[in-house]
């Protein structure tokens, strides 16, 4: 008996999200706890959407994957570097979106990231170079593989848990990469 209303004290809220804005924000804080943490799927880690590189942790596994999560079912189209666009927008962009889950596309099409809405309003080849959990050490090292030949402007997608990470890369002069047996564990 414990166990199911434990269950389902964390279950139902998280399967009827509607219901969060009736419960104490102390409840709410457990609940969104359990969703990021052992809910939530991360594409970092989703063998169908994500593989091992030994310069970035992961990049995205070329080809197509679905990700999804409870709110959302997603196709994700990756090019040979690993990103979420197609290897034609790899090849001289005028403009390369640099950034993390924000810049990728978390949760929704692939015609409605920021990257393809730019391309759309502005008429210029835009790469969508933004990968999950990146910071902007990684998403430097990401763009020195890039195709920057014809690029006119680069943007970067920055978000407040990059900074943390910034400082760390500052102090220590150097940025650990994980391991293989660690990321595939």
């Amino acid at each position: 008996v414990t166990v199911i209303l434990t269950e389902s004290f964390y279950a139902i809220p998280i399967r009827f999200p509607s219901i969060l804005q009736y419960m104490h924000s102390a409840i709410l804080d457990e609940v969104r706890h359990v969703y990021l943490n052992e809910d939530r799927n991360i594409i970092q880690f989703d063998k169908s959407c994500a593989r091992y590189d030994p310069y970035l942790t992961y990049t995205l596994r070329p080809g197509h994957c679905v990700f999804a999560n409870r709110e959302f079912s997603t196709d994700l189209f990756v090019n040979g570097l690993g990103t979420r666009d197609t290897d034609e927008a790899s090849i001289k962009p005028e403009i390369v979106v640099l950034g993390d889950s924000f810049a990728m596309g978390w949760g929704v099409k692939q015609d409605e990231t920021f990257s393809k809405l730019l391309e759309k309003m502005v008429g210029m080849k835009v790469l969508n170079a933004g990968i999950s959990s990146y910071d902007t050490v990684r998403e430097m090292r990401l763009f020195d593989r890039l195709d920057t030949s014809n690029i006119k402007y680069l943007i970067l997608q920055y978000c407040d848990n990059d900074y943390a990470e910034n400082v760390k890369f500052h102090k220590e002069k150097s940025y650990k990469i994980m391991n293989r047996q660690l990321y595939d564990h």
